[in-house]
Parts: structure tokens; C-alpha cells; sequence
């Protein structure tokens, strides 16, 4: 007998009259309480939400006239039967709050004695094929690793994952909202771009979506752009100003430097690459720049300040120059100040709108204890020099290697590094210092023969190796130092497990909150099987572990925590075909050699932007032949970590001899310095490579 749910309006009176009924069991016409149980529903999931299918309740004593209704989570059924005592046919409703969940089941009776069967059945959503609407971005590129959304209906698991392909660049897994309308991850990081466009598929395992728009790997032929004039190194090394741009310096039209045609070249781009001459009032270059020391300090990504010779083109003299430009404007602005005798290094930026550089002092003559330090400050294109300092013995070593150049972690103080009262550098009574900003406060402490400048890990805590108690570099008593600052300035040395590795192409490095630090090993000798790093993750206790690798010329930081190092190989010999490239995760003392470049020049140091490595293949038949590429490695930060592609620079009319360093500027994009057909820098053909990445 076919029984609606109308005949719930009967279950409260059914209750009354089973309270006065007696429950004796017997006769004497006294009825006796039926007990229903609930065994198991067949089938016990539904693949809609919208209820309507038919299901058996099984359990006992389903007696026609016994059973009242039968709830799904706490609804109503559509209908239901009862076919015999063990079976109640049920037509389902719809799910409880219209969602994905499992539900207990109950049956009343005409006795009110209720039967429960928790989580007995479950209501799934329909697997619904996703439909992706949107991609951002569009543009990838070539390496990958870039962040993009994607939004639409059913793209997966409500707050799950779903995998998302990139055709013929790979798949990733990324991460479903609540709503299961927008997914979100990293575009897959690939070793070979895909030539044209790409279809995004969005994966749920057992349907599939295309997003509607398609996706692009961008690399192409680096673009050629003219810069007369350039020097191999100083001035002319392309600078990020940290807003999709650089700058550089050349020595103008007629190449010569120090004379009034010299340029400052600001780069933008891609996607329009263009470079813009930076001019005077009146359309006049900036003029008298020195090839090694005027390298753009950036201040922000709206100013810069160039050192100049002033226009004699000799230094340091009465008139030597702080040239302020304000980049970020279509015409940029070019302010003169009056530097006197400045010391003829690159400026230090250190902070926002801030300079600092060493002055001669009153007898104008460099290096020795009257030199000072100029603490600068630009308000619009006003100067105002904030302090005179009287610091000493300033390095006379010029550009980039001028050990004497102020520099600050984070704008709230400034560190100088100078000679003592020997005006020595290098030897047991160097002088460092922290001033800081805006206070002015001075604290100073004697460094025994820093093997370079400090590197600032915090406002408060500076590390460099040195030469040790006899001032010798590369022997045992080599130490680490490291230099707290606080009311005082105290130097805590550790000394170096084996030697310290010394040479123009072994750096010291910043790595998370330490300092890593190549070594020789126990055979004393630079660049042999015996090599190793030591990676003092905490340098003022002197906690160190220590990673073998057999000739290390050059490295750099990587990602948290990692290294690139550049190899020797097996033969531990330079610029041979086994030459490999290792990562190394310091934390976890692994070292693992992924990649060979063949015949890599060791004098063309790695660039890092944090999250990759870059750095100049010579191809397999050394520099000059065509065949030189870019190669780019991935932090493990990005997901996964490989060797990309190997970006070939050479292209008709663009010659690959003597190219530099790879600097990367903006998203995707940087430069390498090309002298042109001639192979040598400072010429009329000097060219930048503007590459894609």
C-alpha cells in the first residue's frame, strides 16, 4: 500500500494513544510496542543533489500498518512503500541545504518509538564538467613559474586541487576557492618553450575544461639596441631601477669619456624596448662621467644620482658634481650639486632619496685620515648634505671593488668601511662604522683584515671573513667575523674550518640570515677536489656545516636558503666541456649537480634575481663562434628546480664575442652587453642584447 508523506500528520496523535496503551505483551486485547530497527540503505549515495531516486531501508518489523513516515536528513521523503517487514522502497528528497553531504535516516512508527540510522546515506554533487571562463594572465614567460588565476563554474573539489595543464609545457596543481569558481597557481616551469599559443586545460580527473583563451610563452631573437661607447665594466653595466627599467652610462657619440657628450641612458621595456638619452636643459647629454666610477646610484624608482667629473673631467677637484635625475618622468630631469673632491667611486645609495659618499675633506688629497663622509639627502631636487663626518682613510681602489662605499640594509643605517691609521687596507687596524639615520650616532670597532666589505645581514649584525690574528689571507688562522652593534660594537671570530679561498672570482655571500663562504679544504689550495663551502647559518655563535665541492670558482645565493654554484668539473679545470653547474639546498646539506654548461667562462659572473640564476654560455667551441646561449636556473622556491633553456644570443648581425653577464631588470626581461662586430667595448657598434625570459 502506497503511502504519501501525508501520513506524518498522524504521527503525533499515534504518540498520544501509545502512551496510554498498555505494553504488557499479552492478551486480554492489551497490543504490544512494535521495536523497528534500521539495518543498511541500498544504494547508500546519490549522485545528485536534487533527491528523486528510489532507495530500500532495510531493517525489521516494517509492518504495513506500523510505519508512519521516513525522514532523509531530517526531510521529508518524496514517497515511500513498505514492501515487507525488511524493506521500505523510499523515493529520496532533495539534499538537506542543497550541499554535499551524508545524512542519517529515520522511520516512524505508529508505537513513537523512532528508528535512527546515522550517516546512511550520502548526497554528492554531480560531477560536472569544468567550465573555465578566463586566464590571467595570458602572457607567460619562457621559464615559467608565474602566478595565474582562472575563473568560471564546477572547475573542481569545493577548497581542493585540480590539475591544470599547460599543453606541451606541462602540468601543475592549483588550488580550487570555496565556491569552486576561481583556481589558483604557478604556471608550470618549463625546459622548453612552446612555440605560439598554448591551450590551459583545466584537469578534474574525470572531466576535462579548455579555458577559452589561449596562452603565450614569450621568447623570441633578442632585441638589438644601440649603446655607443660602453666600458666592460663600472659605469656601463646596465642598472635595475627597480621599476621595469634600467640605467646605464656610456661615453656618448664620439666615445671617448670625460667630456661633455657623455650619456646617461635610461632602458625601458618590453614590450616597446626603448632607450632614453637622459638631456640637460637645452637638449645637452649629461656630460663628464669617469667609465669606472659613475655608476647610477637608485635611489627609488624615480631617482638616480650619477657621479661626474665636473667639467674639467679630472677628480677629485672643486668641480666635481652629484648629477640628480628624476628617471620616471617622459622627459627626465637632470639637477646639478656641488660635490668638491669627491672620491671618484660610485655613490651609495642608502635609502629612499638618501646618498652617501667620502669627501677628500679640507687638504683635498684621498686615502688618508682628514677624508670624510657625506650623508645626503634629496628633497625634489633640493640637496641637502646632513652631515661631514670626519672618517678617515678612504679605499682609493676604483669602482664597484671600492671597499669604502657606504651602504645601508635597510635606510635606517649607514656602514662605511676605511683604513686606519696606516690608511692600509686589508690589515689588523681597518675601521668599520655605523652611523645611523637620521641620528647620526656613531659607533666604531677595529676589524682585523676583513677580506672585503661587510656584508649587512641586519641593522644590528654585519659577517665577512678575515685574515686572522697574523693578517695572512688562506692559511689556518683564517676566521669569520662576526660584528655586533649595539650600544657598542663588539667582533666575535670563528675560525675557518679550513683555509679561506681568496681570488677576484671567489665570493662571500648573504644566505637567508647567515653568510656562506668558500674554502680550499684541507689541501689549503683554491679550486682543486678538496674545495668546500662553509655556510654559517648563525654567525655570531659560529654554528657552521660544511659542503664539499671540488673546484668552486664562482657562486650565488639563490631562493631560502640555496646556492648555484658554477663548477670546474670532473678535470678541475676551467672553460672544458665538463664544466657543470650544481644547486645546493644548504639547509639541508645537499648538493645536487643537474645541468653541464660546456666550456661556461669562468670570468663572466652569475647574475641572481633571488628566484633565478643566469649566467653566459660560451657554447661547446668557447666565445666567438655563434653559439653562445643565456642559461637560466630555477630556485626550488618556484616549485620545482631545473635547468631551462639554453636562450642562444647569436643572431645575424648580432656577434656573441666578449658578451657580459646576463643582468635581469624587470618580469621576464634583462640585458646583456654586447661590444659588436669589432669585439671590443667603447666603439661606435657596442650593443644590448634585450632578451625575453
Amino acid at each position: 500500500m502506497l503511502r504519501t508523506h501525508r501520513r506524518q500528520l498522524l504521527t503525533f496523535a499515534a504518540s498520544l494513544v501509545a502512551l496510554f496503551l498498555p505494553a504488557c505483551g499479552g492478551g486480554d486485547g492489551e497490543e504490544t510496542v512494535i521495536i523497528v530497527t534500521l539495518q543498511n540503505v541500498t544504494p547508500n549515495s546519490s549522485a545528485t543533489l536534487n533527491g528523486g531516486e528510489l532507495v530500500i531501508v532495510r531493517g525489521t518489523n516494517f509492518d504495513r500498518a506500523n510505519v508512519i513516515n521516513v525522514l532523509f536528513g531530517g526531510r521529508n521523503v518524496n514517497s515511500f512503500d513498505v514492501l515487507d517487514n525488511e524493506r521500505i522502497e523510499v523515493r529520496t528528497p532533495r539534499a538537506p541545504g542543497n550541499l554535499p553531504n551524508t545524512v542519517g535516516v529515520e522511520v516512524f512508527s505508529e508505537r513513537a518509538v523512532t528508528a535512527i540510522l546515522q550517516n546512511a546515506y550520502t548526497y554528492t554533487a554531480p560531477d560536472l564538467p569544468p567550465v573555465p571562463t578566463t586566464i590571467f594572465p595570458t602572457t607567460f614567460t619562457a621559464t615559467g613559474a608565474e602566478t595565474f588565476t582562472i575563473q568560471g563554474t564546477n572547475l573542481g573539489p569545493v577548497s581542493g586541487t585540480v590539475n591544470v595543464i599547460f599543453v606541451g609545457a606541462g602540468t601543475v596543481v592549483a588550488d580550487v576557492n570555496a565556491s569552486a569558481t576561481i583556481i589558483s597557481g604557478r604556471a608550470p616551469i618549463t625546459n622548453m618553450p612552446p612555440a605560439g599559443n598554448v591551450t590551459v586545460t583545466v584537469d578534474k580527473g574525470t572531466t576535462t575544461g579548455d579555458v577559452p583563451t589561449s596562452v603565450s610563452y614569450s621568447y623570441g631573437a633578442p632585441a638589438i639596441l644601440g649603446a655607443k661607447g660602453q666600458a666592460a665594466d663600472g659605469a656601463s653595466r646596465p642598472v635595475n631601477l627597480g621599476s621595469g627599467s634600467a640605467v646605464l652610462c656610456t661615453a656618448g657619440e664620439n666615445t671617448v669619456w670625460g667630456d661633455a657628450d657623455d650619456e646617461v641612458l635610461i632602458v625601458r621595456g618590453p614590450p616597446a624596448a626603448t632607450i632614453v638619452p637622459v638631456r640637460r636643459a637645452g637638449g645637452t647629454p649629461v656630460g663628464y662621467l669617469d667609465p669606472v666610477n659613475s655608476v647610477p646610484a637608485v635611489l627609488d624608482a624615480n631617482t638616480i644620482c650619477v657621479y661626474s667629473l665636473g667639467s674639467d673631467g679630472t677628480a677629485p677637484d672643486a668641480t666635481d658634481r652629484i648629477v640628480q635625475i628624476t628617471a620616471a618622468q617622459t622627459t627626465p630631469v637632470v639637477t646639478d650639486h656641488a660635490g668638491a673632491f669627491l672620491n671618484p667611486a660610485p655613490l651609495g645609495a642608502i635609502g629612499p632619496n638618501r646618498v652617501a659618499t667620502m669627501v677628500a675633506g679640507t687638504n683635498t688629497t684621498l686615502g688618508d685620515a682628514d677624508d670624510r663622509i657625506w650623508l645626503i639627502e634629496f628633497s625634489g631636487t633640493t640637496l641637502n648634505i646632513n652631515s661631514k663626518l670626519m672618517v678617515g682613510a678612504a679605499d682609493l681602489t676604483g669602482g664597484r671593488g671600492n671597499l669604502s662605499i657606504p651602504y645601508s640594509p635597510d635606510g635606517s643605517a649607514v656602514f662605511v668601511l676605511t683604513g686606519g691609521t696606516n690608511t692600509t687596507f686589508r690589515d689588523n687596524d681597518d675601521v668599520f662604522r655605523r652611523i645611523t639615520m637620521p641620528g647620526l650616532q656613531t659607533i666604531v670597532g677595529v676589524l682585523p683584515a676583513p677580506f672585503g666589505r661587510p656584508i649587512a645581514i641586519s641593522a644590528s649584525l654585519a659577517a665577512v671573513p678575515a685574515a686572522g690574528p697574523n693578517g695572512l689571507f688562506g692559511d689556518t688562522n683564517d676566521e669569520l667575523c662576526a660584528i655586533q652593534i649595539g650600544a657598542t660594537m663588539i667582533t666575535i671570530g670563528h675560525t675557518l674550518p679550513t683555509p679561506l679561498s681568496v681570488g677576484p672570482l671567489v665570493p662571500f655571500a648573504k644566505i637567508g640570515d647567515g653568510i656562506v663562504i668558500p674554502l680550499t679544504g684541507v689541501d689549503g689550495t683554491p679550486n682543486t677536489f678538496s674545495d668546500e663551502f662553509a655556510v654559517y647559518t648563525d654567525p655570531v655563535a659560529g654554528t657552521v656545516q660544511r659542503l664539499s665541492r671540488a673546484g668552486i670558482p664562482l657562486f650565488a645565493p639563490l631562493g631560502n636558503g640555496e646556492l648555484i654554484v658554477f663548477e670546474r668539473g670532473g678535470d678541475v679545470t676551467p672553460d672544458t666541456n665538463d664544466d657543470a653547474v650544481t644547486h645546493i639546498d644548504a639547509a639541508a646539506q645537499n648538493a645536487t649537480s643537474f645541468a653541464t654548461a660546456p666550456i661556461w667562462d669562468h670570468a663572466f659572473a652569475p647574475h641572481t634575481d633571488q628566484t633565478r640564476a643566469f649566467a653566459i654560455d660560451a657554447g661547446a667551441n668557447g666565445f666567438g663562434d655563434g653559439d653562445e646561449a643565456l642559461l637560466i636556473y630555477q630556485a626550488a622556491s618556484l616549485g620545482q628546480f631545473v635547468e631551462s633553456l639554453a636562450l642562444v644570443m647569436a643572431q645575424p648581425g648580432t656577434p656573441a664575442t666578449g658578451l657580459e653577464p646576463f643582468v635581469p631588470i624587470g618580469p621576464g626581461w634583462g640585458l646583456i652587453q654586447s661590444p659588436g662586430l669589432d669585439g671590443t667595448y667603447g666603439g661606435a657598434d657596442d650593443q644590448l642584447l634585450l632578451v625575453r625570459y
